[in-house]
């Protein structure tokens, strides 16, 4: 760290893509991700550190929500309507913004760059990506095709936003890809909450793989939000396709959303009840993945886009390969690394024909989950959250 820059003491504004939900005069909803991604840049940022919300009136489709006492945090935390500026000098002390690339943060970030503060993008979806969200979630093919209209029109200023400013933070790969060349000052990294403690041992991978070395059922799991752009719609398809085949296996979903009645009355309809199992929410730490790494096999990923999903990172620390549509995230991180397999998106019987084959080179899924173990293990929580810090330490000189 720039002995500059500790004793200058920059406040560290975050304006991420994340909305606040107030519930009384001092209590707001947050995910618990992003309490914990603010908590972990605190131990290594030498100032102080503001954080700016959107307001919102309802609740998001995340999981995680908890109620965070304004009064209690060790950062300030500000709430603001839309278009609207903050309130406090943000303009006129010395501060580095570290700001969102989206259309609801540009007009932040652009009176930021007119007041010359040094402003550090968070790029976490590209054009690509959105495009595939909004073909997932819009069902009117006018109003899709206007949205997508859109979308494409705002990618200039977005790219221009890259261009100006002091640096760029890439969130996987799809989004390096795009941008990385537009900005000299650019890091990649892959976001997750799985913490050092969290990742799985090599004994335990070893005793785990066992269960494939004699025989037994092949344990597939899913977690995430139960909605279209996970494509958790296919997933009784995949398994009823499966039993079609003679393929013994187990299949655990975890999470809820709107599909979740949806994916119970298909279970069934392809008299599935007895492979595969709903879990609802279980907690992440200390239910999910303990059960992840210690009872399933092979994690199936029919997400349709390439947005960085944490659930990435997740799996892979509990040495579980992944095997999935050939979204351009996914795909970016099998490029990396040998941790998993994909075929074309909305492809069932590919993704069906890729399970089989490992079905029967069962080898290849325990290699693979070493290599996994491997790869999640030097992305970590902290060694991440450390990376980015750093990264805007250097913007700021």
């Amino acid at each position: 760290m720039s002995a500059a820059v500790r004793q200058h003491g920059y406040e560290l504004v975050l304006h991420p893509a994340l909305r606040g939900l107030a519930i009384s005069d001092n209590h707001i909803l947050l995910t618990q991700k992003f309490v914990d991604g603010v908590h972990q840049i605190a131990l290594h940022w030498p100032g102080n550190i503001r954080v700016l919300l959107y307001k919102t009136e309802a609740r998001d489709s995340n999981l995680d929500h908890v109620e965070v006492d304004l009064n209690q945090t060790p950062y300030d935390i500000e709430m603001i309507e839309n278009n609207c500026k903050p309130n406090h000098n943000l303009y006129e002390t010395d501060s580095l913004l570290l700001c969102s690339l989206t259309a609801e943060s540009l007009p932040i970030a652009e009176a930021a760059n007119e007041a010359r503060v040094p402003i550090v993008h968070v790029a976490e979806t590209n054009l690509s990506t959105r495009r595939q969200i909004i073909a997932s979630e819009v069902s009117n093919p006018i109003k899709r095709i206007k949205r997508q209209w859109a979308t494409t029109r705002l990618e200039k200023r977005l790219r221009d936003a890259v261009v100006h400013a002091g640096g760029l933070q890439c969130n996987g790969t799809p989004t390096y890809d795009e941008y990385a060349n537009l900005n000299e000052n650019v890091i990649l990294y892959y976001d997750s909450r799985v913490r050092e403690s969290m990742i799985i041992s090599e004994d335990k991978i070893h005793t785990r793989s066992q269960h494939l070395i004699n025989g037994g059922p092949l344990r597939l799991v899913f977690s995430g939000r139960l909605l279209s752009i996970k494509g958790v719609d296919h997933l009784p398809r995949v398994a009823a396709e499966l039993k079609a085949r003679n393929i013994p296996f187990t299949m655990d979903i975890f999470g809820s959303g709107i599909f979740q009645k949806s994916i119970r009355n298909s279970l069934v309809k392809y008299d599935l009840e007895d492979a595969v199992r709903l879990h609802g929410n279980v907690d992440f730490e200390s239910k999910l993945m303990p059960y992840v790494a210690e009872a399933t096999d092979l994690f199936v990923c029919c997400h349709r886009q390439g947005d960085p999903s944490c659930t990435y990172i997740e799996t892979l620390a509990c040495g579980i390969p992944i095997i999935g549509y050939d979204n351009e995230a996914l795909e970016g991180i099998v490029r990396h690394a040998q941790v998993g397999w994909t075929t074309i998106i909305n492809d069932i019987q590919k993704l069906v024909d890729a399970i089989c084959h490992l079905h029967h080179r069962r080898e290849e899924i325990i290699k693979a989950s070493y290599t996994a173990r491997t790869f999640a293990k030097q992305h970590t929580f902290e060694i991440t959250m450390k990376k980015r810090v750093e990264h805007l330490l250097e913007c700021c000189e």
